[in-house]
This record gives structure tokens, sequence and C-alpha cells, in this order.
């Protein structure tokens, strides 16, 4: 779901309400109501029942008995006075319902199996007896492969089922070698099994594809033993051959089994379709370096995950909790400046090479440490106040080589879960890193911050494709939202929306008033639906850009400015709100920003369909590379980590159980 926040401010914090927005598919059969003229209300009030409010606003939404007894507030102006009774509970009252948002699931693996290939011992396609046109036996000499085939009974390999039936099936159906010559292995399979015995390099676990090659040593008075061998060898790097294409191509795990907020179609590359492939292909190994995926941004991690192999940890100690600011001293101010060193760029090392060398002994934080303190901000996306606490140190702190490299794996397995290539255009969405990034002939042309769901309503993570930008949106709530936030005031106040100038709508269409409506008896699935005008006070503020999916996400403007501020900007209910949302309409539509400002100014609620679908990909990488093709490391916010590695290492437990 989709909620945007509107500014306020609460002792000294900011806050603000929330508000939805519904699939745009459903939302457009609904009509709207303008604000009541006598209250302007931010959608805190509609969530939290006006908590933001100073005293003499919020004397106006408290009972009357109250303000008689306590004589705090003064009267309210009656143009704002409640008019409508306060509704208690009925005795028979529904109790208030609950809904919830997705879960992570304990991961279980694809299981492995001892499948027999005994069958092909006694297939007559494979030994050659099939029977002619004549009913006789066939004449023909056996090929070797029907010889050697007389050696798979009681052979039973472990591997996926669904491989290992394919496989089988192709050797019923095809009865020949796919590695071997003669009575050695062909020049193809070496080419495979040192691929496969490089899979790491590819951010795989080479013990998923293990094969033992014949031994080399035979003896020309044991042809049959030799046979044995070579076949057995043959069914067995073709199934870890399979194994590893479908691995590189559609991923290790299937990530819609981690969690409900992974959302990716199973793509590509079938069992079937990888045993013909591989068995028909002029280059094996290089047809299988060629179903990893394409794009330039799998090499920089592939290339970081080798530079990161020749390093020795080397971990500068810093402290977990600091808060140091210009003219302040700290013990710890020689590693911080060391760690600037070392995480910092080549531009900034000869900028500030000064302050490096004389931070190596200092412990007052002066004016030439800030500078390099802030220009280091700059780079890692962070307010260059030149302030020193957690979120500065934590891009400071180095990670172990261990914990990089595991990030930089996980973020080569999201990648096979994604399309081969991205697309010449696309906009991606990583959520770790806060930003939305647009490309243009492959190419980031666009990067601009972004706010993302908190923890509690986390963005899913799946692709679409942009259609639409709309000028001046409705605002729609979902149910989640009615019965969760909503609906326990509206039980206390049912003309509550009426007062706010929200319309309510029927299932029929017809709008209804928000008092009519006996909240007591509406459950999880509510008959209602409920939107907000465009205007200055709407919480999608000026546009919004849609890609239409089940989840109600998209990207958006917002009132709420100040929370791009931030430096972790994880607050909204699961839509990505845009810092420079005019800038992005441009790029989608290919108009200049004047002709995006002109339509908002306008006011009419509009749409406009792209003349090109964009691909969007609203993505979660810890490791990622910046246009210069560095790779950065962010922070986890949704523990999504974690959850990837229990289900590699359930996989790898799955797949070798002795191990």
């Amino acid at each position: 779901m989709c909620i945007a926040v509107v500014p306020a401010l609460r002792r000294g914090r900011e806050a603000g309400p929330f508000s939805v927005s519904t699939a745009p598919r459903s939302s457009s059969r609904w009509g709207g109501v303008s604000p009541a003229a006598a209250e302007k209300v931010t959608l805190m009030d509609l969530l939290f029942g006006g908590r933001n409010k100073p005293a003499k606003e919020r004397s106006v939404q408290q009972p009357r008995k109250q303000q008689k007894a306590t004589k705090v507030y003064p009267k309210a102006p009656k143009a704002n006075r409640t008019t409508e009774k306060r509704r208690a509970a009925p005795a028979d009252a529904d109790p208030q319902p609950t809904i919830t948002g997705p879960e992570y699931y304990a991961y279980k693996a694809s299981p492995v199996v001892a499948f027999d290939f005994s069958k092909l011992a006694r297939d007559p396609q494979v030994s050659g007896e099939i029977t002619g046109a004549t009913g006789l036996p066939s004449l023909a000499m056996p090929s070797q492969f029907a010889e050697a085939a007389r050696h798979f009974e009681g052979f039973k390999p472990v591997a996926e089922k669904d491989i290992a039936k394919a496989v089988l099936d192709h050797y019923s159906s095809s009865p020949k070698f796919l590695w071997v010559s003669g009575f050695g292995i062909s020049q193809h399979a070496e080419a495979v099994l040192k691929l496969l015995g490089e899979a790491d390099a590819w951010g795989l676990s080479a013990q998923d594809y293990a094969v033992a090659p014949p031994p080399a040593a035979w003896s020309m008075n044991d042809t049959a033993g030799r046979l044995a061998d070579l076949a057995r060898f043959d069914a067995m790097l073709t199934l870890r051959a399979v194994r590893y294409a479908l691995d590189a191509s559609n991923g290790i795990v299937d990530p819609n089994k981690i969690s409900g907020y992974h959302d990716f179609p199973r793509r590509g590359l079938s069992v079937e379709e990888a045993v013909e492939k591989l068995a028909a292909s002029d280059d094996p190994a290089a047809w299988l370096k060629a179903q990893h995926p394409q794009m330039p941004e799998f090499a920089a991690l592939k290339d970081e995950l080798a530079a990161l192999g020749k390093q020795t940890d080397t971990v500068i100690p810093l402290p977990d909790k600091l808060l140091l600011k210009a003219g302040g001293e700290s013990e710890h101010l020689a590693a911080i400046v060391a760690a600037v060193g070392r995480r910092g760029t080549a531009q900034l090392k000869e900028k500030h090479a000064e302050a490096l060398t004389l931070g190596e002994s200092a412990s007052v934080y002066d004016e030439k440490l800030v500078a390099l303190v802030r220009d280091f901000q700059k780079e890692n996306g962070l307010s260059p106040d030149g302030v020193i606490g957690p979120r500065t140190l934590s891009k400071m702190t180095d990670l172990s080589v261990a914990d990089r490299m595991t990030r930089v794996r996980h973020a080569m397995e999201r990648l096979r879960w994604h399309p081969q290539v991205f697309g010449a255009r696309h906009v991606l969405i990583n959520q770790p890193a806060f930003t939305a990034t647009y490309y243009e002939d492959d190419k980031p042309e666009l990067s601009m911050r972004v706010v993302v769901g908190t923890k509690a309503n986390q963005t899913y993570f799946f692709h679409d494709v942009i259609e639409t930008v709309v000028y001046n949106p409705y605002w729609g709530v979902p149910q989640s939202i009615i019965v969760n936030e909503m609906l326990p005031k509206l039980r206390r106040d049912p003309s509550w929306l009426d007062r706010q100038g929200y319309e309510v709508v029927s299932a029929s269409g017809k709008q209804v008033s928000s008092s009519s409506v006996n909240w007591w008896r509406v459950g999880k699935s509510v008959p209602y639906g409920v939107r907000q005008k465009p205007g200055s006070s709407n919480a999608l503020g000026e546009l919004k850009i849609l890609f239409p999916n089940s989840h109600d996400i998209y990207m958006h403007d917002t009132p709420a400015k100040a929370l791009f501020q931030r430096d972790e900007r994880a607050f909204s209910h699961g839509c990505v709100r845009l810092h420079e949302p005019r800038r992005m309409a441009a790029a989608l539509l290919k108009v200049p920003e004047a002709e995006i400002d002109a339509r908002i100014a306008g006011g009419k609620n509009q749409q406009v369909v792209l003349n090109e679908k964009v691909p969007v990909y609203v993505a979660y990488f810890t490791a990622w590379p910046d246009v210069d093709g560095k790779i950065q490391y962010f922070t986890d916010i949704y523990d999504r980590d974690m959850y990837l590695e229990r289900a590699v290492t359930a996989t790898s437990q799955a797949r070798n159980p002795q191990g």
C-alpha cells in the first residue's frame, strides 16, 4: 500500500499524517468532495485524532462534556463545532478488526532425491534393441552409449527431481554421450568442469556443482568398467551443468518463498530448455556463462568479489556511538581520519591531503577536518553538515571482508531474479540506498533521494513497467488503513470524514454520508471507498507516477519535503516518495520540465500515458556500484540480507546433506 506524509511538528520533531492511494484502476470510479471550508485538516488528524494540532484547534475535537469540566479551552466558534453526536459502542458491537501485512517465511529449499537411472539400462531405445516394421529385432551394432547404459543399473544420483527426470528423458530420447570422446572425456567436458569449479567467482557455490571426472588411468582389460565410469560421469556432469544453468539464470533460491514482500515471476529458463540447449550447444561452457545476468552492474559486482578475495581484514576500530561537532575533541579522531582516508575517493584524498596527514595525530576537530568530513558525507549521499554521528560513522566503518563478500553475493543473486538486462531506458529504485535513478541508453541520467516504507510497512521487492503520469492526483485510502487506523476513530465519531471533506462511496459507486454508516458493523472487508480531492493539502502532492501492480505501490510527490534531508529515509507505508518528482516525470515523458510545471499549475487532474513504457525495478541491493563503478555498501534496512542468507544456506544444506 502507499502512504504519504503531510508536514506537521510535534514536540520539536517532524511528524505527519499518513495518506494512502488505492490501485489506480479501481480508484477512477469514485467522485470527489471538497474539504470543509471551516476546518483545515491534515492527515495526521485523520489517523490520530488531531494530536498534532495546537491546543486551540484541538479543543474543537473535544467532547463538550470534557470542555465544560476542564474549562481549559475557549469555546469553539459555532462554524467549527461538531454537530454530530458521538456514537457509543453498542452492546453487541463487532470487535475491532486488524489487517496484517506480508510475512517472512521459514525458507523451504527444493528437495533433492536419489533418482534411479536403472530405466536406461533396460530401455530398448537406448540399447538399440527396438523392433522394426517387420517385427524382428534390429541387427544394428549397439552404440558405445548403449553398451555403457547397461551399467546404469543401480545408479541413483542425488539431484532435484525435475532436473533428474528431464536428464533421464533426454538420454532416453537421444541415447548418446554429451561429454565423452572415445574412452576419455571431451574438451567440452573439461571446459565445463573448469567453469563449474569456478562457480564461487560468479557468486555461486562450487560445491553445488562438483563432479569427479573418471580416473585418467584405466586398464584395457576392463573396458566394461571404463564404460560404467564414463556413463555415470556423463550423467552426473549433465545433472550438475543443468543445475548451474538454472542457478545462473533464475537464481539459487526462489525469492517468493522468502517473504510476501518478494514478488517475482520465475523467469526465463526451464529445466527442459536447459537440457536441450546444453546438449545442442557447440560451446556448452560459453552457453553456461551466458546464463548469468548481462548488465554492467553484475560485471562490476563480479570484479568486486574477485578483488575482495585478495584482501586481508584490517578493520579500523571506530566507536559505536559518537556525536562530534566542529571544535570538539575525541580520542577517536585519528582513527576516524584514517577511516575517511581508506573509504574516500582519490579526488577527496587529493583535495584534503594535508588534513589527512595532520589528522593522523589530531584530537581536536578543527576546520580542515570538518571540511574533509563534509566532502566525505557528500560522496556518500549524506547531509554535508560536518557533524560526525552514527550515520556518518556507519559510512566510515569498514565492514569485514567476509561481510562485504556476502553482500556482493547477495546482490548478484538478486540480480538473477530480474531480466538479464534492465533495458536501455529504465528506473532503478534501490531501497537501502534511498535513491531512484533514471537511465537513458543504459547510463544514469538522473538520480534523486527517495523515501521508502518503514520496517513495519516495507516497500515490496519487484519489477514492473511505468505507464502513466498523473497530475494533481486524488488520494485514495486502501482498506488496510481504513480498518487499522481510521475505523477506531470513525466508531467514536462517524461524521468525522464528512467534516474533513473526504468522500465516502459505497460498493455500488453511490456517495454516502460518513455519519450514515454504522462503523461498528464494518469488519476487515470494508464496503466503502474514501478519497481526497487534489489540492495543496493532498498527501500525494503534485503528481504520481504509476506502474500498476497488486501492491498499490508507485512513485509520487509529497508535501513532507523535510524528510529528504534525513540520511535514513524509511518513513512511508510502502510507496516511493520522490525528492524531485517533476524532473522524473519530465524524463519519463521526454518533455521539458516547463510543460510539467504548466500542467500542475492548471490544477486539473490529468493522466498522461507514456509513449513508451519504461521498466521500473523496485529493488533491494545492499551492495551496488555508483556512477563510477565503485561498489558502495548500504544498511540492510529490512534485514533482507539475513533472510536471503538463510534461504541460501537451506538450499546448500539440501543439496549437500553430508557437507
